[in-house]
């Protein structure tokens, strides 16, 4: 994941292992879309520059891809998979069609989703 811009209302470095957690607002843009939530812990890599590898977004959790649209309570990122793991009441938004689930496994790369347990799908009907 290449030009990951994160904007936030404030920042802290917790330690020398890479975590920074962003708190208050916080807005990631990368190439493939977007995500928005009320908190973010990151691990990063000890290279130079640093690689995002994994993070904890918490609260009200936003992700935007195209037309995509999912929301959720938490998301954990695996950015070597370009994955996401959404939990917490999260559902999926595409085009007319919500679908819900206990769980949801987004691959960002492709916009590509698998729904676990109790799914529940609804679509739009036809337009009169």
């Amino acid at each position: 994941m290449d030009g990951v811009r994160i904007h936030s209302d404030s920042l802290r470095i917790l330690n020398q292992s890479g975590e920074i957690q962003f708190e208050g607002r916080v807005l990631v843009h990368f190439p493939e879309g977007s995500l928005e939530c009320d908190s973010l812990l990151l691990k990063t890599s000890r290279d130079d520059p640093p690689r995002i590898l994994a993070g904890t977004a918490r609260g009200n959790v936003v992700i935007k891809r195209g037309e995509d649209r999912a929301t959720a309570d938490q998301a954990r990122l695996d950015m070597n998979e370009s994955m996401v793991e959404l939990s917490g009441s999260p559902r999926l938004e595409r085009g007319g069609a919500t679908i819900s689930a206990q769980r949801i496994l987004y691959r960002l790369d492709e916009g590509t989703a698998d729904f676990n347990g109790q799914v529940r799908a609804e679509f739009a009907g036809p337009e009169d």
